[in-house]
């Protein structure tokens, strides 16, 4: 990306984050648009900044899901790879909808977006936000209670607290699970916690409960993570 960059001006560059993790395609072209952003003194509008997230907290969704579908596959639960494909082709329905395109977007511009959500696409991220809980109970009777996925994964590769700070560990649900009040990752101001706990706290929702139930399989990791904080969310 870096040699191909150079003969390409910042927007030029844009889709070639698309490339960089190709389940994650959304949340590349955001961070790399914040940097330019950031370093142009550009600045975008609330309902841009908005959008923006809901896509990208939905990639992240969408990369949960993939996560705990293959995690169970290597397992041996082959079914529960099924349901969370079916789950995430939800999502990439609501990308194909809004951007056309169903793996490498390139939707998220520098300034914004490509274009506003149509009343459809809303509509569709509404329905998906609804069936959260039921296929995140589904994923706990299949694999929650499963001896054989859980003999399988519990104790593998423990970790203590220096050594998840030591080999820079990041994530939320990461750190947190080794005792680490520390989290590198963050939102900026501009579009963060006041867009996901009280704009659009449906999607908040969704997003808490897919992230901790994929970092172990016992959903009241919830609690861990939001303190019961967001709307919905019963920890």
């Amino acid at each position: 990306m870096r040699s191909c960059s150079r003969a390409r001006t910042y927007a030029q560059g844009l889709p070639y984050t698309d490339r960089l993790d190709y389940i994650s395609a959304m949340n590349n072209n955001f961070g790399y648009a914040r940097a330019v952003e950031e370093l142009a003194g550009i600045e975008t509008t609330p309902r841009a900044e908005y959008i923006r997230v809901i896509m990208a907290e939905l990639n992240r969704i969408n990369s949960h899901l993939i996560f705990i579908g293959t995690l169970a596959n290597d397992l041996g639960a082959s079914t529960g790879m099924l349901y969370c494909f079916r789950d995430r082709e939800r999502i990439l329905d609501i990308f194909n909808l809004v951007c056309g395109a169903r793996q490498t977007f390139h939707y998220i511009r520098i300034g914004g977006v490509k274009e506003d959500l149509s009343p459809e696409a809303a509509e569709m991220i509404r329905a998906f936000v609804d069936r959260v809980p039921d296929f995140l109970a589904e994923y706990n009777r299949l694999l929650t209670g499963n001896e054989i996925f859980v003999r399988r994964i519990r104790g593998t590769s423990p970790m203590t607290t220096e050594e998840a700070l030591a080999c820079e560990y990041d994530g939320a649900e990461s750190a947190r699970d080794r005792g680490s009040p520390l989290i590198c990752a963050r939102w900026t101001a501009t579009a963060s916690t006041m867009i996901l706990t009280s704009i659009s706290p449906w999607v908040s929702t969704a997003i808490t409960g897919i992230a901790t139930w994929s970092s172990s399989p016992r959903s009241r990791r919830c609690e861990r993570s939001c303190g019961g904080r967001l709307t919905g969310c019963r920890g």
